[in-house]
């Protein structure tokens, strides 16, 4: 379980300094800076997304296949899968696609194969409003619909204001609101952070 955490975090290290250095690009000299400092802000950001996903994944397969926690525990599964495909099968149920973005997929998931859904339930259950915000996002970049835009503006209304309805997603991750962290400092302390707890159970 270490290793599957640890790989997780290194993804947001390593996606940290990409946007830290993307901040230090001067955009203002041509679209092609700003072009470049938005693609490796929202190229940084997706990863780390993708990779909390996977974490959600493996940890759950390597808990099924009674791995122990961080910690030495090990949850109560109602489940004995055989191998990691057979794990994979049985954490999925009768989902064709298992998305790993949705509250309702992985706690009902967590419930059914875990002992009262933990230690999954609480973390995502408690970090729904920003895993929410974080998949909006994650749509706008990766979509760019009608759909995703409009969740996205509604995201930037709600979080900053009604004036900033029009900005980019890079733009959105780089501010902050009431001068707290920017929101994607904020958001992968939050994924980072429930990483942790699921890990060390």
């Amino acid at each position: 379980m270490q290793k599957i955490l640890d790989e997780f975090i290194n993804t947001i290290d390593n996606s940290q300094l990409c946007i830290k250095y993307a901040v230090g690009i001067d955009s203002s000299k041509d679209k092609t800076s700003l072009l470049i400092k938005e693609l490796i802000i929202n190229s940084a950001f997706i990863n780390v997304v993708t990779a909390w996903e996977n974490f959600l994944e493996r940890s759950a397969i390597a808990y099924a296949l009674s791995t122990k926690s961080i910690k030495g525990h090990l949850p109560v599964c109602y489940v004995q899968p055989k191998d990691k495909e057979h794990a994979n099968d049985l954490i999925k149920g009768s989902a064709i696609y298992f998305d790993w973005s949705s509250k309702e997929q992985i706690v009902s998931m967590a419930e059914r194969v875990f002992e009262k859904g933990e230690p999954y339930k609480s973390v995502i259950s408690g970090i729904n409003s920003h895993l929410v915000n974080i998949k909006k996002l994650r749509n706008n970049i990766a979509h760019n619909s009608r759909k995703s835009n409009a969740e996205f503006d509604t995201l930037v209304r709600n979080e900053l204001s009604p004036s900033e309805v029009g900005i980019s997603p890079a733009q959105f991750l780089l501010s902050s609101k009431d001068k707290a962290k920017p929101f994607w400092e904020v958001y992968f302390l939050y994924l980072k952070n429930a990483a942790q707890t699921i890990a060390s159970f």
